[in-house]
């Protein structure tokens, strides 16, 4: 094949070498060349995203339409959807993801690049940069959070990072209790939006809203002056939790806060310790923002005959961001959310009984050794494979864990205070509270057994409960199966009763059109049965009229 040049093409064009090679690294590769990073993609991995975008060309700046298919940090685009080998792929790597703003020439354009290098700066796109095109603004943002999640956050960001990360990233600042951004966002609101009509319900600028985040991810802490919209800074924070890579109830307490939930609408005097337990084991860092946040939302419905957000508006907003599940689909979304609305008005009102002040002022202490044998999840395992986790398997090994470090902390707290008590010094702090977790524990005031047969026995006791717990759940399993069953039964009869009603409709209808078919005819035929009689009646009139001139 022939390879034909534009006329004047320029033969001496310099490089500088370093563009070149970093340019390498962001080209797409064609699945037939041999690249030392390329990999085939691997058709048992499940992908974390797919769906069609437009591809700008290096050369002559024109779109293409492709199916792109992220996998693990790897981004292959297709030709065609049902094609097995990809026309290229894209190291992720080291990459960075940013959002272009579209021009006049480019309204209506949802365009977003991935540029080499762990810095952003480039105000435009280079001739080393991946432009994609979305068909919507929601289908851009989805893609832009899912490849920043699988590249991972540099320092200093804030969107999308995981909140231990900004934590010890934000000391630098002095001591924070909770992240700044969330710290600004509350003490703006406090001062200018308690009255604002629709706070966290009305939407922001969407355009100031992507300035403060971009501004907050280059590590900046930005301040909002007194002309800053409010609904734009109440959708900032609500962003930032939406964009949380695990949300503020960690996964692993997911279905412990549903229970939560369940208990308070049957059994509110259940339920609330339950939820108490659930507080007591999440990390210091989540227990605080969710401290912070449930105070600041009952100061907000303080003014709700002004403001018209009610405690049960707040559960609504803020519930689906702070407590939602690891697999988002809609089928488990609406199964829990009614025990999450339960529980974030829970939280709410009755905040200062479930955060008392004395937890979350302390300083972060270094993670026990409990809390370091829990498996991080990773960010680039978020999707399709982080979910792949038996429930029942997950619930087994977190009582099991449970009840490890309830042992743990009360042998622990005993044996402090036999030595105290044999040398007669005075009782620590310590054991105070210490007693605070026993109580969180076993919901029992005295509770410290000196015999190690008495620890076997509680063993076996709470085995016996945890048992007793998982076949009432067991049974609460079934008899929903069996409920959904009868549903969809009476799902399949009432629409066979609607189309053996749309049968009879259709039979009416059609006699209907008949009777007036026939009517129209019978009137057809008197009017013609009329014009025979008008006709019939003619000739005697000629005949009397020719009698009567002969006549005369």
């Amino acid at each position: 094949m022939s390879l034909k040049f534009p006329r004047h093409w320029d033969f001496h064009l310099k490089k500088d070498v370093s563009k070149i090679v970093r340019s390498q690294s962001m080209m797409a590769v064609d699945a037939k060349g041999s690249s030392p990073w390329l990999q085939p993609p691997n058709p048992l991995e499940r992908p974390l995203k797919a769906g069609w975008l437009k591809k700008q060309r290096s050369i002559v700046k024109n779109w293409q339409q492709r199916y792109f298919v992220l996998k693990g940090q790897q981004l292959y685009y297709y030709k065609e959807e049902e094609d097995l080998k990809p026309q290229g792929s894209l190291q992720l790597q080291g990459c960075t993801i940013r959002e272009v703003a579209s021009g006049s020439d480019e309204a209506g354009k949802f365009i977003f690049e991935i540029i080499p290098g762990l810095s952003a700066d480039q105000t435009r796109t280079g001739p080393d940069s991946f432009v994609l095109m979305a068909n919507s603004q929601a289908d851009m943002e989805e893609w832009v959070k899912l490849l920043r999640r699988v590249i991972g956050s540099p320092l200093g960001v804030v969107f999308g990072q995981q909140l231990g990360d900004t934590m010890m990233y934000e000391q630098r600042f002095g001591q924070h209790q909770v992240p700044i951004l969330v710290e600004k966002c509350a003490e703006f609101i406090r001062k200018n939006g308690l009255m604002e009509e629709g706070v966290f319900r009305l939407p922001g600028q969407d355009n100031l809203v992507k300035k403060l985040r971009d501004a907050f991810d280059a590590g900046e802490r930005p301040s909002f002056d007194q002309d800053t919209d409010v609904h734009t800074v109440a959708s900032l924070l609500k962003l930032y939790l939406r964009e949380l890579p695990e949300p503020v109830i960690p996964w692993s307490q997911y279905e412990g806060f549903l229970l939560c939930g369940q208990l308070l609408t049957s059994e509110e005097g259940k339920g609330h310790p339950q939820l108490v337990k659930q507080l007591a084991h999440l990390p210091q860092d989540n227990y605080n923002l969710l401290s912070y946040i449930c105070r600041f939302l009952h100061e907000v419905q303080q003014s709700s005959d002004t403001n018209k957000m009610s405690v049960e508006n707040l559960a609504t907003v803020f519930g689906v961001n702070l407590i939602r599940p690891q697999m988002e689909d809609p089928v488990t979304i609406m199964r829990g959310t009614p025990q999450i609305q339960k529980v974030m008005t829970t939280m709410i009102s009755d905040h200062e009984k479930l955060f008392p002040a004395a937890r979350d002022a302390r300083p972060p202490s270094p993670p026990s050794e409990s809390s370091s044998k829990k498996a991080p999840v990773l960010r680039s395992s978020v999707g399709w494979d982080a979910v792949q986790r038996p429930s029942m398997a997950w619930k087994e090994n977190r009582s099991l864990l449970q009840i490890k470090d309830d042992l743990e902390a009360s042998s622990s707290e005993l044996s402090d205070g036999l030595a105290l008590s044999a040398e007669d010094k005075e009782e620590p702090q310590s054991k105070e509270n210490g007693t605070t977790i026993l109580e969180l524990s076993f919901e029992e005031d005295n509770l410290y057994p000196e015999d190690p047969e008495l620890l076997r026995k509680m063993i076996a006791e709470l085995k016996q409960e945890l048992m007793a717990q998982k076949n009432t759940h067991e049974e609460q399993i079934r008899s929903l199966e069996k409920e959904n069953f009868e549903v969809w039964t009476k799902v399949v009869r009432l629409n066979k009763q609607i189309e053996e009603e749309k049968a009879k409709s259709a039979e009416l209808e059609s006699e209907l059109q008949n009777l007036k078919r026939s009517r129209e005819v019978n009137e057809e035929n008197q009017h013609h049965e009329d014009l025979l009689k008008s006709a019939g009646q003619l000739p005697t009139r000629i005949e009397q009229r020719t009698e009567c001139a002969s006549q005369l």
